[in-house]
């Protein structure tokens, strides 16, 4: 379950080689505080998940927040490895690792 109540923005998915999905989303937070929290969790395939949604701490730009364009979730071919690709007054990456 997502732990906010506003729908979430940015929704992005990858495979990864075993019929698992990396599943990114956003939660905007502007109103509270002017950030955004990227949240990440792999599914199988049947939408169970494999581990617990993660939520990566939200960088910032020059005024204090994050306002993300585009966040794109990348998976290897070994399946293990991950990139988060997102920008914000830039192009910034993340890395990620898949469970196993």
């Amino acid at each position: 379950m997502v732990p906010f109540a506003d729908a979430p923005y940015g929704e992005g998915l990858a495979s990864t080689p075993s019929g698992d999905v990396l599943v990114t989303l956003l939660e905007d937070a502007v109103e509270m505080n002017d950030t955004w929290t990227i949240y990440v969790q792999e599914r199988a395939p049947d939408g169970t998940p494999r581990g617990a949604l993660v939520a990566l701490p939200s960088p910032s730009d020059a005024t204090g927040g994050f306002d993300p364009g585009d966040v794109t979730p990348i998976v290897a071919a070994d399946g293990v490895h991950a990139l988060l690709v997102y920008v914000n007054d830039g192009v910034f990456t993340r890395p990620l690792q898949c469970a196993e």
